[in-house]
């Protein structure tokens, strides 16, 4: 029985024993399975840190390229800055020095202009006194083609300073009230000699609709007809040159109508090749005519650059044999009223005597002017100096003053200063006279009181009327 009992007793030990050992088994494979759980995601997390720090390490080798990347850029940058600035100051200093060269570019024209015109004035004007008396024919041919040459070279120097001015943008166009249809019958006047010495019969079509008066610059106007015409019987041996102008209502708004003008000839004609280039500066029709027909080669370049500066446009069309036609379109608006048409060509008339009280220190000018004047029936006294002038002034009465601008010690400006500054002749017509063709000195004089500029070589037939014509509106304005 004891023995059974310890039997049944071992066993149950054992029973409690295994179940124990089991339920140890359990928890042993449970807590390994945990750890296992937790060493994966311990390795799982490792591996994500070290693809973290890898990616770290990355961005901050991206971080440190762009950072390289981006200090050279900056350096880069800053060197074209600098490049950028010195570019700046060199382009300043080459403004500069090409505005100081303009200047000074625009000084030697002043300056040249001066120098060049008075002794051409001189001359002129002496060529022109002793070609009036009376000399055996021999020697008034050669005087005759001394004064031609003269003239010529006069042309050829005008051609050189208004495309010198063109160029500076030196020429300032001035507006003033004319007759377009008196400007192109005074034209034909002026060159018919020319064309009946070679057998060209020379003619003007004006339409009625271009009667009245216009605003605009009457004397480039002029300037680009005249070359216009003049070049167009230089290349005619024979047949015929036409003038004509008609209206082209411009339909618009701004009330400026287009004057259509053409000069046609049955010259010599153009050669394709040239037609293109016909307005560049130098540029001659070919040589064989260029051997016979002497120019500047400026004269088309500096009409084109005219009718530019109107607002308007030049066209040539021409066939080699069969002449040619150049087409101008100006605009200008119609103005009531009368303008100034007698500024180009002088006319007959104005024949009252006048005392002129002439101021010029040039001797050989003084002369020249004395003579022509007093040719015209005027009375004539001359001072040398400004200071002359007004001493003159203030103990004679003048129906005129003639005043040069370029006097020592005191100027022509000067001196019309101080006599409409008070004087006792304050209100006598004064016209100065000036070699200089810049805009500047002829505005200084008419600031200054000048009732009128003539330019040297002075037309002393266009000085005349002028003088009679200001005259009677210095009267008028008295009244």
């Amino acid at each position: 029985m004891e023995d059974s009992a310890s039997e049944n007793s071992l066993r149950r030990e054992i029973a409690r024993l295994r179940k124990q050992q089991k339920q140890q088994e359990r928890v042993y494979d449970q807590q390994c399975h945990l750890l296992k759980s937790v060493n994966d995601k311990y390795e799982q997390s490792l591996k994500e840190l070290e693809n973290a720090n890898e990616r770290l390490q990355q961005l901050a080798t991206e971080r440190a390229e762009t950072l390289q990347a981006l200090e050279l850029t900056n350096k880069k940058l800053q060197l074209e800055i600098e490049q950028h600035l010195a570019t700046q100051s060199e382009l300043k200093k080459a403004r500069d020095l090409a505005e100081e060269a303009n200047e000074e570019k625009s000084a030697f024209l002043a300056a040249m202009s001066h120098e060049i015109r008075t002794p051409l004035h001189v001359a002129l004007g002496m060529l022109g006194i002793v070609l009036e008396e009376d000399l055996p024919a021999e020697v008034q041919r050669k005087l005759r083609i001394a004064h031609d040459a003269s003239s010529h070279l006069q042309g050829v120097i005008g051609d050189i300073l208004d495309f010198s001015k063109i160029e500076s943008g030196m020429l300032q166009l001035e507006e003033t009230s004319f007759s377009f249809k008196e400007m192109a019958r005074l034209i034909v006047q002026c060159l018919e000699p020319r064309a009946a010495e070679k057998g060209v019969e020379l003619s003007t079509e004006v339409a009625e609709t271009l009667s009245g008066y216009q605003r605009g610059d009457p004397y480039r106007v002029r300037q680009i007809l005249f070359n216009l015409v003049d070049n167009a019987i230089k290349f005619t041996e024979s047949g015929f040159v036409k003038l004509s102008a008609h209206l082209e209502p411009c339909g618009t708004a701004t009330g400026t109508d287009m004057y259509a003008i053409e000069v046609q000839d049955s010259g010599a004609g153009i050669a394709p090749d040239k037609l293109q280039t016909i307005f560049e500066r130098f540029i001659q029709l070919d040589q064989t005519q260029a051997r016979r027909q002497s120019g500047s080669g400026l004269g088309l370049s500096i009409c084109a650059n005219l009718a530019e500066m109107m607002g308007g446009t030049i066209r040539v069309s021409s066939q080699e044999g069969k002449g040619s036609l150049f087409s101008v379109h100006l605009p200008f608006v119609p103005c009531p009223g009368t303008g100034d048409t007698n500024s180009f060509i002088p006319e007959p008339g104005a024949s009252e005597s006048l005392r002129i009280l002439l101021v010029e220190d040039h001797p050989l000018s003084a002369e020249v002017a004395t003579h022509y004047l007093r040719n015209h029936g005027h009375s004539i006294i001359h001072a040398p100096n400004g200071d002359d002038a007004l001493v003159a002034l203030g103990h004679s009465c003048f129906d005129f003053v003639l005043m040069d601008v370029e006097m020592p010690t005191k100027s022509g400006i000067e001196v019309i200063r101080e006599i409409r500054n008070g004087s006792a002749a304050s209100t006598v017509p004064i016209f100065a006279m000036t070699a200089h063709t810049v805009p500047e000195i002829h505005n200084q004089c008419e600031q200054a009181g000048a009732d009128g500029v003539m330019t040297k070589p002075v037309d002393f037939g266009v000085l005349n009327t002028k003088m009679h014509k200001a005259i009677i509106q210095n009267k008028a304005s008295r009244r």
